[in-house]
């Protein structure tokens, strides 16, 4: 996919927890199209920073603007209408609900107004026509996503990778534009981590998205991602290639003095 002009553009932004500086002074962009990573050692802000691009937190300072717009004090479903979706640490789905169900769920962002819910409670030509679309939208996304083998079984019942792709699957459902994935590689075994590095490859060519990723597991961040920030007490200290970042010291130091590899 052509990496072309700046998406998301995060200026001089500062979140603070009392006198803990969480985020400082982050400035820094991505482009339309880019795989970009953010890493650092543990508490060295990067969900903080998520969770400000997300409007889970409103930043003590600075702005952040998406395709040229203020989104700083926007709340989190107007960010999501504007086009910018999440996965968390910690898989959050549906569990009782079907695979299928928990797709056709974050369709209703996109409905048109709230009419649509008591339609729906009614069971009104036009809702019932309204699911049948969602349905069909919502099988084409698990056959793209590789999940339409599943798509009338619990979401409980998948194994833990599979349930992490169906998480990014509903992130998917609201149609974003940029997509931040947080730590998409925990708990999963290496033959997970391959297939998933290879997902995130492959949904970003089909979606035409571009994607934010978190991760600890270095082998992820370097062979998926075309640039890369560095955070360590909520401050940048390095950005570049992955073979920029590899070899720079002050990363090499953020991390212990454990040379991160490929």
């Amino acid at each position: 996919m052509k990496i072309s002009e700046v998406l998301l553009r995060i200026e001089e932004v500062t979140k603070r927890f009392g006198g803990l500086v969480a985020v400082d002074k982050f400035d820094g962009y991505m482009r339309t199209g880019e795989l970009l990573g953010l890493i650092g050692p543990n508490g060295a802000g990067k969900t903080t920073l998520f969770n400000v691009i997300t409007g889970m937190y409103i930043p003590d300072e600075g702005r952040i603007l998406f395709q040229n717009i203020d989104i700083t004090r926007k709340p989190p479903h107007e960010i999501t209408r504007y086009g910018i979706a999440r996965t968390f640490q910690n898989i959050r789905l549906f569990s009782d609900l079907t695979v299928l169900e928990n797709v056709m769920v974050s369709q209703h962002l996109r409905l048109r107004n709230w009419l649509w819910l008591f339609r729906s409670i009614l069971k009104t030509p036009g809702a019932l026509k309204m699911e049948r679309q969602m349905k069909i939208k919502g099988l084409k996304l698990l056959e793209n996503v590789g999940l339409s083998d599943f798509a009338y079984e619990k979401a409980s019942s998948l194994p833990y990778g599979l349930q992490r792709r169906l998480e990014i699957a509903r992130a998917l459902a609201t149609r974003p534009k940029l997509l931040l994935l947080d730590e998409p590689a925990a708990g999963m075994n290496p033959q997970e981590t391959l297939e998933l590095m290879d997902f995130i490859r492959k949904i970003r060519d089909t979606f035409e998205l571009s994607i934010l990723v978190i991760e600890h597991d270095m082998k992820v961040i370097m062979g998926i991602c075309e640039r890369i920030y560095v955070l360590d007490y909520g401050k940048i200290i390095a950005e570049g290639t992955p073979e920029q970042i590899q070899k720079d010291p002050a990363v090499i130091k953020a991390y212990l003095g454990e040379e991160v590899v490929l």
